[in-house]
């Protein structure tokens, strides 16, 4: 039975066994670790554990995780010099981006009104208007089954 229709259905025992179930296979998989001892206080192996295959698979892990560190070391060097080329590259051609970005903003038509505040959970606010933004367009609203706002002219946000 599963958790939403035992719950459904009123079987709260059918529930609570399944709830059982499932700590004691979690147990199960937690039970023993890396680090755990494979012999009793007295020094025998425990009867339930091959110590063969436990030795096995704790060096196969042990291999991938030192495996999984130098991919690691790998993967941060080479996005150390893919930002540095990135900050080479914005150092190179920033005054031509400072440049466009004024040209566009001398574009943009001048603001006539400003916002002040917004209530969450609006219209406005759902739509992406946000304190201090200038308007320097307004599209007509229709209403459908849903509202539409045409808030992407605001800010010239795009």
């Amino acid at each position: 039975i599963g958790v939403e229709n035992a719950v459904q259905s009123g079987h709260i025992g059918a529930l609570w066994d399944k709830v059982q179930q499932l700590v004691h296979r979690k147990d199960e998989l937690e039970r023993g670790g890396m680090n755990e001892p494979l012999v009793d206080a007295e020094g025998y192996p425990h009867a339930d554990v091959d110590v063969y295959q436990v030795h096995a698979a704790r060096d196969k892990i042990i291999c991938l995780q030192n495996d999984h560190k130098v991919l690691m070391l790998q993967v941060e060097k080479a996005l150390h010099q893919l930002h540095a080329r990135e900050k080479e590259k914005q150092a190179k051609y920033e005054p031509e981006a400072q440049t466009e970005a004024m040209n566009q903003n001398q574009s943009l038509p001048q603001p006539f009104a400003g916002v002040n505040a917004v209530t969450p959970g609006s219209p406005a606010s759902i739509s992406g208007l946000q304190v201090d933004d200038e308007i320097i367009e307004w599209l007509a609203a229709a209403w459908t089954e849903a509202p539409i706002f045409a808030c992407d002219q605001l800010s010239g946000r795009r």
